[in-house]
């Protein structure tokens, strides 16, 4: 109750700002993008550190992270305020949701842990906004924000995304880095096969560390698409255009579609969708370009719709 008596405080003096990803752009550029509908403060501003006391000295502390070192042996949890990032979040509705992702997807982010509190006492079944995390070539699973619901699970290897939320949603994320050497090690950041190996040996070894990111566009390529015109929906008009196929163009395509402008130009959150489809699609045809892993992508699609119609058989 503390803490959402805090978010309710920043919320009213107008602390939280837009949400914003940031993507790599092939030219080494970052695009920005804002998430429709979702808001958020960073605890490592002072500022707010000032007006949440205790958050500020959950962010101080280390007394979180010595209790998950010690219930998860081999995490090596970096401590100090350099190795935590603390962020309130809060969803008007409308929508509001984050595309599939990884919330460390490589060099040089550290973080090893993500621990979600959920600060929702009036969800019920219908508002939307659940967590579902989709663990390699299982089924995924879907998880309600209730009130004081605490998730832990590992950065770099829980696939996950926040789905369309039609009612306010609060919660903070507490994200824990590793101690230097122990997050984006190189053997989780290059795919190695043994000679012979089956497939489901390669996926229980996948499934089991962050080497899976390599795989996961290509192997969940529907699911990241729709999950990303689903997020960037939440805009007026934009994504509508982009389910209806007119979106393979890149940012600067001329096809008008529903949530252009009145001069036929693109509104700046469609652009800003055009460029994230764009950039999948690169990364799709950069894995088709290597014939061992385009191989090998092809091997646990079929695995994982195997075991998809085992289940619903089953």
């Amino acid at each position: 109750q503390a803490y959402l008596g805090e978010r309710k405080l920043l919320q009213a003096k107008g602390l939280l700002q837009p949400n914003k990803t940031q993507f790599g752009l092939p030219s080494g550029e970052v695009l920005v993008c804002r998430k429709p509908n979702i808001f958020e403060a960073d605890l490592h501003d002072p500022k707010l550190r000032q007006v949440t006391p205790k958050l500020a000295q959950l962010f101080a502390g280390d007394e979180l992270v010595r209790a998950l070192d010690d219930a998860l042996p081999g995490a090596s949890l970096q401590e100090g305020t350099n190795g935590k990032t603390i962020k309130l979040q809060y969803n008007s509705g409308h929508g509001g949701c984050f595309p599939l992702h990884y919330d460390n997807p490589g060099r040089p982010n550290k973080r090893k842990l993500t621990c979600l509190l959920y600060l929702n006492p009036s969800w019920q079944p219908g508002d939307g906004g659940e967590l579902q995390v989709v663990p390699f070539l299982r089924s995924p699973v879907t998880i309600a924000p209730r009130m004081n619901r605490l998730v832990i699970f590992y950065s770099e290897q829980v696939l996950h995304r926040v789905l369309q939320c039609r009612a306010k949603r609060y919660c903070f994320t507490v994200w824990v880095d590793g101690r230097d050497g122990t997050t984006n090690r190189d053997e989780h950041n290059a795919l190695r096969v043994k000679p012979g190996q089956g497939i489901e040996d390669i996926a229980a070894y996948m499934g089991s560390c962050p080497v899976q990111r390599i795989v996961s566009r290509a192997l969940y390529r529907e699911d990241y698409e729709r999950s990303l015109v689903e997020c960037m929906g939440g805009f007026p008009g934009v994504g509508a255009a982009e389910a209806n196929g007119h979106g393979h163009g890149n940012a600067s395509g001329s096809g008008k579609g529903k949530g252009e402008g009145s001069g036929g130009e693109m509104l700046p959150q469609q652009q800003d969708l055009r460029q994230m489809l764009s950039l999948h699609r690169a990364h799709l045809k950069a894995v088709e370009r290597s014939k061992p892993l385009s191989d090998l992508v092809d091997k646990l699609r079929g695995l994982r719709s195997a075991r998809d119609l085992a289940e619903e058989e089953g």
